[in-house]
């Protein structure tokens, strides 16, 4: 019903969206409001114009474990009997596993020691061992070196697991697309809080 109380027969299905800054000076702040939208319910994010890729990629790392968190939704819609709204989770799956594995795969493999881990490394501990570093950069190089190849395997590590989540929820996807049984979910019942009511100050 509208304001007025009349029918407007089916009902409205909206997406939401919201905006971030990839680009923002307190990064660590604009991620954390991000995370906040995503957890009330966003479906899409618009971005300002970004001319730095170095920015778009420390952003998207940063905003990584939200694949898993879109590949968690997908597989509650499926489970609960709404595959047919999928698509709203689903399409900021694929987008965002698509980006951030192709820069994943970059940083990873590349030889080029600006932008892969293990080349960084590997080149830096050759300058070392040859004895053509400066005093100062040679005093600091193991702890960067280290550092660049757990940078490595942590990225490694980080999408095996993101991607273990997509295929178990595609694994599923295909169980139910087949009529094969799966784990059905439902959200509980809302129930009011214990704190509601009580004074501001007597929370803590």
């Amino acid at each position: 019903f509208d304001v007025g109380g009349q029918s407007i027969g089916a009902p409205t299905a909206f997406h939401i969206g919201v905006m971030v800054n990839p680009g923002a000076e307190n990064i660590e702040g604009e991620i954390r409001r991000f995370a906040y939208k995503v957890e009330a319910g966003a479906e899409f994010a618009i971005t300002k114009p970004v001319f730095d890729v170095s920015t778009v990629e420390r952003f998207m790392k940063a905003i990584e474990s939200f694949r898993i968190a879109l590949s968690v939704a997908t597989g509650i819609l499926i489970k609960s009997g709404k595959a047919r709204y999928a698509f709203v989770t689903l399409a900021p799956l694929a987008w965002l596993a698509l980006i951030t594995t192709t820069a994943a795969w970059q940083k990873i493999v590349s030889t080029d020691v600006r932008i892969g881990f293990f080349a960084a490394a590997n080149d830096l501990a050759a300058k070392l061992a040859a004895g053509t570093l400066p005093a100062a950069r040679a005093a600091v190089a193991p702890q960067l070196i280290f550092n660049q190849r757990l940078d490595g395997w942590l990225t490694v590590l980080f999408t095996a697991i993101v991607w273990f989540v997509i295929i178990d929820m595609l694994r599923m996807w295909a169980r139910r697309a087949r009529g094969l049984p799966v784990i059905q979910s439902s959200e509980a019942p809302y129930q009011v809080t214990r704190l509601q009511g009580l004074p501001q100050g007597s929370r803590a």
